[in-house]
């Protein structure tokens, strides 16, 4: 019993003493953690109204991702998503696409209107998930 008592303490004392051995669980730390962003096209603040309405959608390492866009109007909400696999400081760009009378619409209510992007990301790696969901509004 007394053996035992001290096999187990010499190996406490042993984790102890090299802490950056190992990362919590015995694991090995994998590199930064996941991250993933999204951005419209040119950069600013207000999606441009246009037929195609495109994001761009990016992930800091190899991840398998869904992107889901909502156009909320004041009389309803249109929906797509997209999914696939992307590479290290890889990005996709996706967007929804209007018809002609969705776009006339648009027109009239782009100040009334909104453009939602959520991108969920998972680590490919470690199978990590990152969340991030995003608003913008329209310019003329």
């Amino acid at each position: 019993m007394m053996q035992k008592f001290a096999l187990m303490t010499a190996l406490v004392a042993v984790g102890l003493a090299l802490p950056g051995a190992a990362g919590a669980g015995g694991q090995i730390d994998s590199g930064p953690a996941l991250r993933v962003g999204i951005a419209t096209v040119d950069g600013k603040k207000k999606v441009k109204v246009r037929k195609k309405l495109p994001i761009l959608a990016s992930c800091n390492r190899a991840c398998s991702a869904v992107v889901k866009a909502s156009l909320i109007t004041p009389l309803s909400t249109f929906k797509d998503s997209a999914a696939g696999n992307l590479e290290d400081n890889g990005f996709v760009r996706t967007g929804l696409k209007l018809t002609r009378r969705g776009l006339n619409y648009l027109r009239k209510n782009f100040r009334k209107s909104r453009y939602k992007v959520k991108i969920v990301a998972v680590d490919l790696e470690t199978g990590k998930r990152a969340v991030k969901t995003k608003v913008f509004r329209f310019r003329k």
